[in-house]
């Protein structure tokens, strides 16, 4: 019933869009809003037409999906994409081609603008770029094809590069229990329940130095928060680099386990895996805040030309073994690296930290937000929402002295902090407000 319905409701909208909607004598962006709206409706229609399961959705961090952004969510089943494109009607999704040529939603789904994944990531950028133009949001499945266990398998990069490129923010939807009701290679609905619950952290992986005494477990301290938050220490192996050939490099916890699972991948390289933590260890101590103290006998200011040093640049001139520097650099994708701009202080800062204590946050990041605003609120701080900040006013004397939303609220201050992209920051303020780096 379910797919006979949606498949009805399919013909309707390409019947619709030949013989009214192009016809209609208006611009064909506002077409396009119009079919967008109706695939929605149809989405939604479609999925609560199925009587035989039940459906929750959960947003307890309150995300706008409202706002151009790239949706990233799980693929376990053809029912997510009804799922996702429930969010908004301005939601578009990158589609294989058997979706974009189909005969039976093809027509519609070209015409609203939806992205044909087989153009590659160079060509789609710009189609992305237009679209996120007109307000439209973009949905990916990174996994790339549905998991035929319903576990959740590696995701592919293109997102994240897109996000990157375009500066654009990721959103996450985790869709729990459509494997059940309606895995891949079964065209039965099954009985199950439905759960959109968009916990699924993009931001918060997993978190560095919180070993007792280290740095970030010192400043959790300061911060009243530790007490509310349920950490869960990782595995001895905190992180994993896959490679396209089937292979698999470790990370360790601890400098010794660290090395140890380097060395038993590539025994030939013990020189130049010594070199680089020998390296990350010496790059960190130029970094006395990072240490949790003031001052120190060198500093990055005293020595300004460690900061010049690239990683990229760093590392194959220690080895010329391509799968080596890819198990050294691999989870760059964590901090945004690349490889003609990331400096190599970049990479050590972060790097020791996951090696001293990686932890996750059981049940999501939200609770390390929920934790500092209830301390914000502790010491008297005020927290304003769904807060746009859109421009800057500076004094005579060139001083930034307030900032301006989007709602046209203005807020005047002594001190702004940013804890977007410096880009983004200056993109919204102005150049003018900042120093250069050299």
């Amino acid at each position: 019933m379910l797919f006979t319905y949606f498949f009805l409701g399919s013909m309707f909208l390409t019947v619709l869009l030949i013989f009214f909607v192009i016809p209609f004598p208006v611009k064909k962006a506002k077409k396009q809003q119009f079919m967008n709206y109706m695939i929605s409706k149809l989405a939604k229609s479609t999925l609560y037409a199925g009587f035989q399961f039940r459906k929750t959705i959960l947003n307890p961090e309150r995300l706008d999906y409202s706002k151009p952004s790239i949706v990233i969510a799980n693929h376990t089943s053809f029912l997510d994409i009804l799922a996702v494109l429930m969010l908004h009607p301005k939601t578009i999704i990158m589609v294989k081609s058997w979706v974009y040529n189909s005969p039976v939603f093809g027509p519609f789904i070209r015409y609203a603008g939806y992205i044909f994944v087989e153009k590659g990531t160079e060509t789609n950028i710009e189609l992305v770029r237009r679209q996120f133009e007109k307000g439209y949001s973009l949905v990916v499945f990174p996994e790339g094809t549905r998991s035929q266990d319903g576990e959740i398998h590696r995701f592919h990069k293109g997102a994240f590069v897109l996000s990157k490129q375009l500066n654009v923010p990721i959103q996450p939807v985790l869709l729990v229990g459509l494997h059940e009701i309606n895995p891949k290679n079964d065209v039965m609905i099954h009985g199950g329940h439905l759960r959109d619950k968009r916990i699924f952290d993009t931001g918060v992986h997993y978190i560095g130095g919180l070993d007792r005494g280290e740095n970030l477990y010192k400043i959790f301290g300061y911060l009243n928060v530790l007490d509310d938050l349920k950490l869960v220490r990782m595995n001895e192996v905190f992180d994993i680099i896959r490679m396209p050939n089937g292979k698999e490099f470790r990370q360790g916890q601890g400098y010794e386990a660290f090395m140890k699972f380097l060395l038993e991948d590539f025994p030939e390289e013990s020189e130049a895996i010594r070199a680089f933590v020998q390296k990350i260890r010496e790059v960190c101590t130029y970094f006395p805040l990072y240490n949790i103290r003031l001052e120190g006998e060198r500093t990055y200011v005293s020595h300004p030309e460690i900061l010049a040093v690239g990683a990229w640049d760093f590392v194959s001139g220690l080895t010329q073994n391509k799968e080596l520097i890819a198990a050294l650099l691999g989870n760059g994708i964590l901090y945004a690296g690349d490889r003609k701009r990331t400096p190599l202080y970049v990479v050590a800062l972060i790097l020791n930290s996951y090696i001293k204590g990686s932890y996750r946050l059981a049940d999501g990041g939200a609770q390390l937000a929920k934790a500092l605003v209830k301390q914000i609120r502790n010491c008297g701080g005020e927290l304003f929402k769904r807060k746009e900040v859109t421009g800057g006013t500076k004094s005579a004397d060139g001083k930034l002295v307030s900032v301006t939303c989007s709602d046209g609220t203005v807020y005047e201050a002594s001190s702004f902090i940013s804890n977007l992209h410096p880009s983004k920051t200056m993109e919204i303020v102005g150049t003018e407000h900042f120093m250069p780096a050299t």
